[in-house]
């Protein structure tokens, strides 16, 4: 089975979709299904700030949930299943239950999309990414209802390095290693990330870049 990562943008827009369920002055308990977080212990949403704490186990739940500042609104991150914890634990949380994380449904909404090419799906970085670096002004709108590969892999390019993907080509490619302020950005993305486009810029037909040879 694949890894579970949650991040940031993902699980504000999972809490921002949950808000008509919280009345104010709560401080809810939130539970997702995940085997990583990647990101702060902390996270701000709306008007509240969540505690965000991982957990293995169901004892690990428990005492989670019984040293927890009843004040903050706490989350939790768990690889269990809803059956692998007892009912005297899952209703202390909304919706008395592990909820499930769609990180991709937010994005397809920012594109106005209803489905998306699959391959997308095992990238769990790139919807975080997108969601994360959404324009003021939104994303241009897929037509079809459908978000292509193509589409979301320029746009994330456009987020993390800055340039412009409308003329991709292999004059551009070779343009990116002539900016400093791209190969500084580029050096800077984690190896997962780094590895991915170029994976993508490479099925799209770029085979030969000095770009792949900078760590």
């Amino acid at each position: 089975m694949a890894v579970r990562t949650l991040y940031p943008a993902a699980l504000r827009a999972q809490l921002s979709g949950l808000a008509t369920r919280i009345r104010d002055g709560e401080s809810p308990v939130v539970a997702f299904r995940g085997d990583v977080w990647e990101g702060p212990e902390t996270v701000d949403v709306d008007s509240r700030t969540w505690q965000v704490r991982a957990c293995r186990s169901a004892l690990e739940v428990r005492d989670v949930l019984s040293s927890r500042d009843d004040t903050q609104p706490l989350v939790i991150l768990t690889n269990l299943s809803h059956a692998e914890l007892q009912p005297d634990v899952t209703a202390r949380f909304v919706k008395r239950r592990v909820l499930e994380v769609d990180a991709w449904e937010p994005v397809l909404r920012a594109f106005g999309a209803h489905r998306m090419d699959a391959r997308l799906a095992s990238h769990g970085w790139l919807s975080d990414v997108l969601l994360a670096g959404t324009p003021a002004n939104g994303y241009p709108q897929a037509v079809s209802g459908t978000l292509d590969a193509a589409t979301a892999w320029r746009s994330a390019l456009k987020i993390l390095l800055g340039v412009d993907t409308e003329a991709l080509d292999l004059t551009a490619l070779l343009e990116w290693t002539l900016d400093a302020s791209v190969l500084s950005r580029w050096k800077a993305l984690p190896r997962d990330q780094a590895a991915d486009i170029v994976k993508w810029l490479k099925g799209a037909g770029f085979q030969t870049n000095p770009l792949w040879r900078i760590a």
